[in-house]
């Protein structure tokens, strides 16, 4: 099918079923979970089925005695709550490892139905959506990987122009379409708007229910998505959230956090002179359907979506060291540089819109170096040259981070 590519994240899987009884594979609905669990697996089933559902829940440990080719597959795991306590001793009966996969459109610590953890007994794998190079069928590129995990040298490694102009010619593309599978290749934009608009209202209506009661009706959390889609990467305005919903901050505040647990934004907190924290939607064509201004080639904003999306995924692909994001801010700053700590080294991600900073941000990105211990800046580009500027600072080409 036109849709499927090799996902680098089954590589972790693979290894993760040497030695954890049970594997959890999260991320946004429609993502691509499903597919890569169907890959996986010997014995498959959903709980989408609501037959399967309620045996999965009033049922559990007979649920699972019925699956005995391992390892087993249950997707949507988190619509049978009472399934996770007879997991927990289905293990603890059974140590052996790689015996379940389960999926989940919703961070399971989050639904306060699920009383059971797994802790000790699950591993977890965030799949998130397409990267340029999954589409384009490449090696995965861990370009920012090796950027902030090794010493800048006399040079950069670069990819061939005709590599970086293929690249650019997707990451062009990436900006509107995204990388949720079965909507990222739909060219024909009404059909293409039409699947984002039916996905956006099952999350909404269905998947946000499983988390809180909500009295705010399906065109105002519409409206609040779309607002942070234009704010998205600025430091967050929670009044002009509110507004757009008709509803309170505090409100907001809550509806934000059980989005980010449906995978449907990402926040990043706050160093530097501001304390207020940033917002990413987690696929950038639902972020592009969204925010009525589109992302516009070229800009400092839409250089800065492609970094976070790739960046994103090239950190916790690896899984080497736990990576944490969060955003440099001081005033005078036109957009925060994402930021990315992992092995106790810490790198910034500066879009810049020129071919090479100029003074004033050359200005910031002395204050960050001043400001985090163990850090260097990454300023990155929509040129195709990337160099060493000093032993802290390099300059690099968006296209060999896609």
């Amino acid at each position: 099918m036109a849709h499927i590519r090799k996902r680098f994240l089954s590589q972790n899987i693979a290894q993760t079923l040497n030695f954890s009884p049970i594997i959890g594979i999260l991320g946004h609905r429609q993502v691509g979970k499903t597919t890569l669990l169907g890959s996986l697996v010997k014995d498959y089933i959903t709980l989408d089925i609501k037959s399967q559902r309620d045996f999965a829940q009033t049922r559990p440990d007979e649920f699972l005695s019925q699956l005995s080719h391992k390892p087993v597959g249950i997707d949507e795991c988190q619509l049978a709550p009472h399934l996770f306590p007879a997991l927990k001793e289905s293990v603890r009966k059974n140590k052996k490892p790689g015996q379940y996969l389960i999926t989940g459109s919703v961070r399971f610590t989050s639904r306060k139905a699920i009383q059971e953890s797994l802790t000790g007994r699950i591993v977890n794998h965030e799949l998130l959506p397409f990267t340029v190079s999954e589409l384009l069928e490449e090696e995965f590129n861990f370009f920012s990987h090796r950027l902030h995990h090794t010493a800048f040298g006399n040079q950069l490694p670069q990819s061939t122009k005709t590599l970086l102009k293929l690249r650019e010619k997707h990451g062009l593309n990436y900006l509107k379409y995204g990388g949720l599978p079965g909507i990222c290749f739909i060219r024909n934009e009404a059909n293409r708007n039409t699947r984002i608009e039916s996905q956006l209202e099952t999350i909404l209506d269905r998947d946000l229910a499983l988390l809180t009661k909500t009295r705010l009706r399906f065109n105002q959390l519409k409206s609040l998505l779309s607002e942070v889609a234009v704010q998205q990467g600025s430091p967050i305005h929670f009044g002009k959230l509110a507004s757009s919903a008709e509803t309170s901050i505090p409100t907001t505040k809550s509806i934000l956090q059980n989005l980010e647990s449906l995978f449907l934004i990402r926040r990043l907190p706050a160093k530097g002179s501001t304390k207020r924290e940033i917002y990413f939607l987690e696929d950038l064509g639902e972020s592009y359907y969204l925010n009525s201004r589109g992302h516009q080639a070229g800009t400092q904003n839409a250089l800065q979506l492609l970094i976070f999306a790739h960046l994103k995924a090239s950190m916790m692909y690896k899984r080497e060291h736990t990576p944490r994001f969060y955003h440099f801010f001081n005033r005078g700053n036109s957009l925060p540089i994402i930021c990315v700590e992992a092995n106790h080294l810490h790198t910034a991600f500066f879009a810049i819109e020129g071919r090479q900073p100029n003074r004033s941000e050359i200005s910031q990105s002395n204050s960050y170096l001043s400001s985090v211990p163990h850090s260097k800046v990454v300023f990155v580009t929509w040129d195709f040259e990337s160099k060493i500027i000093d032993q802290a600072r390099a300059m690099v080409s968006i296209w060999e981070i896609v």
